[in-house]
């Protein structure tokens, strides 16, 4: 990194990585990219043995920790370049994988939450709680990176149904932590069913506590075109 300060993170919903085809593209995709950290969701793999791991991940960000899919199902997998950062702890729960970093050049220190959310909405609120839980652990710098599997209103999605309920529950837990979304700059949604006529919304996001806002004021957000997944 040049500047010690500065990395760039990727976040994908890869939707699987049975196939050693996407493994490989999605390995090519992060060498072309060069993150510092990299945040995967829905990997769909009951283990991460390290002869798979090295099937999609490069050399230069192959530390990794992960949650395990159930059966087919999930899967949370957060990987980093250890020249850059020391992974001080780590803690899954059922929708989250957060992990402590600390920067190997710097005084730096920062939590990350990897984040996939449930589709089925019946297990929305126990998402949200479980978010309150992490929050409620946090006394530094916080980012939450992933698939969130909520809009939070009509601008996020290009139809009209929506649930705003939902939405109001999301926006009420984002508003009670205190948490800033950083915008996204390129690209009004992050998922298609890719149908004829598709449904898109904004489903990925990257939000900031008040502390690592204050660390990377100049933050912003790209989306990156995903030819393996549906976002």
């Amino acid at each position: 990194m040049s500047n010690p300060r500065s990395f760039p993170l990727l976040s994908w919903n890869v939707r699987g990585l049975g196939e050693q085809s996407k493994c490989t593209l999605l390995k090519n995709t992060i060498l072309t990219l060069a993150p510092t950290i990299l945040c995967l969701q829905e990997t769909k793999l009951a283990s991460t043995p390290s002869l798979k791991a090295i099937t999609f991940l490069p050399p230069n960000v192959c530390s990794f920790f992960c949650a395990d899919a159930a059966g087919s199902r999930g899967g949370i997998l957060t990987a980093w370049d250890a020249h850059a950062f020391d992974a001080i702890s780590y803690t899954a729960t059922r929708f989250t994988l957060t992990t402590v970093f600390a920067s190997t050049m710097t005084d730096l220190t920062f939590t990350l939450t990897n984040v996939y959310a449930p589709s089925n909405h019946a297990d929305t609120a126990a998402f949200l709680t479980e978010l309150a839980d992490i929050a409620a652990t946090i006394s530094d710098a916080w980012v939450l990176a992933g698939d969130f599997n909520l809009i939070r209103g009509p601008a996020d999605k290009n139809n009209d149904k929506i649930d705003f309920a939902l939405c109001d529950a999301f926006n009420d837990c984002i508003n009670s932590l205190a948490l800033i979304e950083i915008p996204l700059l390129n690209r009004r949604y992050t998922w298609s069913n890719k149908r004829a006529v598709p449904t898109l919304a904004r489903l990925d996001r990257v939000l900031f506590n008040l502390d690592m806002n204050q660390s990377f004021p100049n933050s912003d957000l790209i989306a990156h075109m995903g030819n393996t997944s549906d976002h």
